[in-house]
């Protein structure tokens, strides 16, 4: 695979690395972290506004 990553700030001898740890907070790659974060907070969102 040639497939090269996004230059970032915390790229090393590694370049070809795949890491969250590794990703700058400012990474337009969206992780399956924030996904779930995305889901959890619509879906309590959507809770909150059918309780109130």
């Amino acid at each position: 695979m040639s497939a090269t990553p996004a230059p970032s700030p915390f790229d090393t001898d590694q370049p070809l690395t795949y890491s969250l740890d590794r990703r700058g907070p400012n990474d337009p790659r969206i992780g399956s972290i924030h996904v779930l974060l995305a889901v959890l907070t619509s879906a309590l969102l959507a809770a909150a506004y059918v309780v109130l």
